[in-house]
């Protein structure tokens, strides 16, 4: 690999991704945006306030076929470096997953493995009540295989091996609006990867996937275009780097 393992780089994903050779990425998961901001009336919660869900111009497409094609052209550069039989999460705007998966399927070598569904405990209440509350979001899991056969699925208990999934929203640990929930994010690292194996996170964000691949022994490598969660989760990094350093010095 060009790029130096362990390291998230403040770059375009598909800058990015063009400087890693095919099929060297074990498992690949990551939260894209959703190109909600241009919906104007999406709202989102931050701690226990309700705030306007405009996350800024990383969010904004054109219009929604531009939106696609630019979800297509980051998703080959995945489908390209991603080993075969390997593993593929993606967050996706509950409106549009069925459609991407279809054009991924259509368009990759990635085959959809499971539908998987995140409950919000806490939905933020509909204040003009004309629709339902947003209580559910929506990831994918893919495997580049025709066949759907992962070359990594350590199946857990059958208790924690269902798609549906329960969490609080408002328990942020930085100011991402987007940020998921580190639990969530190291069960499918634990699930489709082994040890020592390579993580990549395209929109690595506030740098929770890395945090996890920290904590479960995996290496990663992330892109983040904004500077400022680039330097977020660099912190994040260090702290969970020097905690892992004492836990493994404490008895």
């Amino acid at each position: 690999l060009m790029l130096e393992l362990n390291k998230i780089y403040n770059m375009d994903c598909i800058e990015g991704m063009k400087q890693i050779e095919d099929k060297s990425i074990d498992l690949v998961l990551t939260d894209p945006p959703y190109n909600i901001s241009n919906y104007g009336n999406a709202i989102t919660k931050k701690g226990n306030k309700i705030v306007r869900a405009d996350f800024g111009e990383w969010d904004k497409w054109e219009d929604i076929d531009d939106y696609f094609k630019w979800t297509l052209k980051w998703i080959k550069e995945v489908d390209r470096i991603t080993k075969e039989g390997g593993s593929f999460y993606s967050f996706f705007d509950n409106h549009y997953a069925d459609h991407i998966t279809y054009l991924v399927e259509k368009e990759t070598n990635f085959r959809q493995k499971a539908p998987i569904v995140i409950v919000k405990n806490n939905p933020i209440p509909h204040v003009r009540k004309t629709n339902f509350r947003s209580a559910f979001e929506r990831a994918t899991l893919f495997v580049k295989n025709i066949d759907k056969k992962p070359k990594t699925f350590n199946f857990l208990s059958q208790e924690e091996m269902v798609n549906v999934m329960y969490y609080n929203i408002g328990q942020k640990e930085t100011s991402h609006p987007t940020e998921k929930p580190l639990s969530i994010i190291e069960k499918f690292i634990k699930i489709s990867s082994n040890e020592g194996d390579l993580v990549l996170d395209p929109f690595v964000g506030s740098g929770t996937t890395a945090v996890a691949c920290i904590n479960l022994k995996r290496n990663f490598i992330g892109f983040e275009i904004s500077k400022e969660y680039c330097d977020i989760a660099n912190k994040r990094i260090a702290e969970a780097q020097a905690q892992k350093k004492l836990d493994e010095v404490l008895p």
